[in-house]
């Protein structure tokens, strides 16, 4: 939950970034008066933009760390261990500046969907938290996941250039998908910590202007994400009850 803090803290001061996390919260708070399971997510990302640092010529790594935090809701097949988890999501990455840089940060807000395999469990017919099943909990916990995902991304940077400051922005629509592995770790019947890394792939995004000149420099970022999601099922606890 520290990385969670951070990211508050971190977007706190972007308009943008506020708005979207508002939204983000407004859902979670809709989810925990339900009666099904949900979640909340944060993730640290690592990630690198080839195109963009080239047009800088920058061997720092531009955008190279982040925070991700979301919400989700959850769903699956009735008969196969296959799970689905809905997710709204902000994130937000920084850059190593180079000196003079006074700013450097890339936000996204996005929808997605990821999509949760237990392939050494698939026959499984599980309507209840890891916990509770029977088995070895690296069967029962184990999976892979798939996930896909659409939204906004905007990019800033300012440079500071004797008194005078020049600003470099970017914004559009963004999509991406990954691969990954993650174990669930059932704490109760209630709560399950969801440990995951993900390989996310993006799709191209352009910035104009962003080496001086009025040239279009597009990227396709690759982001490496290692994250914790904790689930609530209070409707599982009711019907035990």
């Amino acid at each position: 939950m520290v990385n969670f803090v951070f990211f508050v803290s971190s977007v706190s001061g972007n308009l943008r970034a506020k708005k979207v996390f508002g939204v983000i919260f407004s859902c979670f708070l809709f989810l925990a008066s339900g009666n099904s399971q949900f979640g909340v997510r944060t993730a640290y990302t690592s990630q690198q933009f080839p195109n963009w640092s080239n047009a800088l010529n920058s061997k720092d790594k531009l955008f190279g760390f982040g925070v991700e935090a979301g919400v989700n809701y959850w769903f699956s097949l009735k008969k196969k261990r296959i799970e689905f988890y809905p997710e709204l999501t902000i994130s937000r990455s920084f850059g190593n500046p180079k000196p003079g840089w006074q700013k450097a940060a890339f936000t996204t807000g996005m929808m997605g969907i990821q999509t949760q395999i237990y392939a050494l469990d698939l026959g499984s017919d599980c309507d209840c938290p890891t916990f509770s099943k029977q088995g070895p909990s690296i069967n029962k916990g184990l999976f892979f996941l798939f996930t896909v995902a659409g939204g906004k991304f905007t990019g800033e940077i300012e440079e500071l250039r004797g008194t005078q400051s020049q600003e470099y922005k970017t914004d559009g629509w963004v999509y991406r998908a990954g691969l990954g592995l993650g174990l669930d770790i059932g704490f109760s019947d209630l709560v399950t910590l969801t440990p995951h890394v993900t390989y996310v792939y993006y799709s191209g995004m352009d910035w104009r202007g962003l080496s001086g000149e009025d040239l279009l420099v597009t990227d396709h970022p690759r982001q490496v994400q290692a994250g914790v999601r904790v689930s609530f099922r209070p409707d599982y606890g009711r019907r035990r009850r």
